[in-house]
Formats: C-alpha cells, structure tokens, sequence
C-alpha cells in the first residue's frame, strides 16, 4: 500500500488517529502492515500510545504489535505514552508487556521523560500504581 501524506503514514496511521477501533480491526483483517512506519519511525502502535488509545493499543498489541519497535528517537510506544502523560495508556503498555528501562537515544527512559515532563499520572503508572480518575461534566476521565 502506498503512503498517503508527506509523512508516508499509511491507512493504518491513519486510521489509528481517527481513533476508529473498528476502521483498525478491519484494515488488520484485510492484510494491513501492523509494522509500517511513517517518515518519523512510528508505528501505528506509536500512534495509539500518543494518542492514549487504550482500545486501540489493546487490539494492535492482540495483532502481534511489537512492544519494542522504536521510531527515530529510539523511542518506543510506552517512552511516548509516558512522556506525553497518558497514565492509563502508560500502565496498559506496561500490564502487556512493554520493557520499562529501556531507553532511548539519549539514553532516557520512559520514566525520565515522564519526569521531564511532570507527568504524574504516567509517573504512577510506571511505578505499578493504578491510573486516576475524576468526573468532568458528567463523564469518567482517566488519568
């Protein structure tokens, strides 16, 4: 399948970002390739992981998503999850599997950038605690 931007993200980048769980499922079904990077090393699991898209995450983990693929940063899906502050996503990646000491090119781990970044609820997840929550305007948010 050919790229579809100038940052060479395929359908299933861009699925992915329209946050879509069943558009995902289908394009995995029809042979898309759950390893396909863009221009930035990311894979559709990166993307998901910035996003915080915990069912995503969870369907392209169940897909054989590798844990470990790094983008050009050497960063991989849980060092973004963490860095951008996305507790629960951080905690899923952690419960399937993700390496929480592995660092990236500038020898950070996800921890340190979570640091970096003041993400407490990514912080806690890395230490094993439970993600929070609080109710805005009648809905649930995770931390």
């Amino acid at each position: 399948m050919s790229p579809l931007n100038k940052k060479e993200q395929a359908f299933l980048h861009l699925a992915v970002q329209s946050t879509s769980v069943e558009t995902v499922r289908v394009l995995l079904e029809q042979g898309a390739v759950i390893s396909a990077r863009d221009l930035e090393g990311s894979s559709a699991l990166h993307l998901a992981a910035d996003g915080g898209y915990l069912e995503i995450i969870d369907l392209l983990i169940d897909k054989d998503a590798k844990l470990d693929t790094v983008d050009q940063l050497g960063r991989t899906p849980l060092h973004r999850s963490a860095w951008l502050g996305h507790g629960s996503a951080t905690k899923l990646l952690v419960d399937r599997g993700a390496v929480v000491d592995a660092v990236d090119n500038d020898g950070h781990t996800a921890r340190d950038l979570a640091e970096e970044m003041d993400q407490g609820p990514a912080i806690k997840a890395l230490d094993g605690e439970e993600p929070g929550f609080y109710i805005y305007d009648g809905s649930i948010i995770v931390l």
